[in-house]
């Protein structure tokens, strides 16, 4: 989708649970599909810190390469060799099963509803 860019949730040192996702600021994409942002890092960070009490992250905005096996590993990922198959392969029949512009607009008019709601409120 245009004007969407990496982002990923790093967490604090000793803790797992790194996640990367696309967004426009405001509507993201990973693999459960698309929903607003406003949903996705709250539910993900309180799923964390139930687990580990204490979980903290940052959220950054991804300035490497991730389909580069180096640059990923450098931040402590895996990259697309590293895996068993041609995982390349397969998030683009994952990716290409989509109807993006309909699951986009959905996202979009959920989160104009909730915009409109807090304006009235």
């Amino acid at each position: 989708m245009p004007g969407f860019y990496a982002e990923r949730l790093l967490p604090a040192p000793g803790f797992p649970g790194t996640h990367i996702y696309t967004t426009d600021g405001q509507i993201c994409f990973d693999f459960h599909g698309y929903t607003r942002r406003n949903r996705l890092v709250p539910r993900y960070w309180a799923s964390w810190q139930t687990r580990c009490p204490g979980w903290d992250a940052q959220t950054l905005r991804i300035d490497f390469d991730l389909l580069n096996t180096a640059a990923l590993n450098a931040h402590k990922h895996l990259g697309p060799d590293q895996y068993a198959g041609d995982v390349i392969a397969r998030a683009a029949r994952f990716v290409d099963r989509i109807d993006h512009a309909h699951a986009f607009a959905r996202a979009q008019a959920l989160a104009d509803q909730q915009s409109e709601a807090a304006a009235q409120s």
